[in-house]
């Protein structure tokens, strides 16, 4: 979903990412967004580092900011794509775990 690959550390990694997923998520305070061409540009004020998420990302994004948990994410995506839900369950946690790991998104308890 990412035009970047940021794998996710280990599986207890995206393991974590599920538990801390119940209560939704929040983009960072210091990230910036803009849609261009179809894809979401994020900027991190305080790395000024840039990152670019394809049309899948930029709706995966778009919908995780709402606030939406793992699992409702995980519904949307089910019936807006023609994907397994094995093949978005694993894209879920892909980009999930970039976007945390970049500090781009956080769960919204934290």
């Amino acid at each position: 979903m990412t035009d970047s690959d940021f794998p996710a550390d280990n599986e207890s990694d995206e393991r974590d990412l599920r538990a801390d997923s119940e209560a939704g998520w929040v983009p960072n305070p210091d990230v910036v967004t803009q849609r261009v061409e179809g894809e979401t540009v994020l900027v991190n004020l305080l790395t000024n580092e840039i990152y670019a998420l394809n049309a899948t990302g930029s709706r995966a994004w778009d919908l995780l900011v709402t606030g939406l948990s793992r699992e409702a994410l995980q519904r949307e995506l089910e019936r807006e794509f023609d994907a397994t839900p094995a093949e978005i369950s694993e894209e879920i946690d892909k980009l999930i775990s970039s976007l945390v790991e970049k500090k781009l998104l956080r769960p919204a308890a934290a």
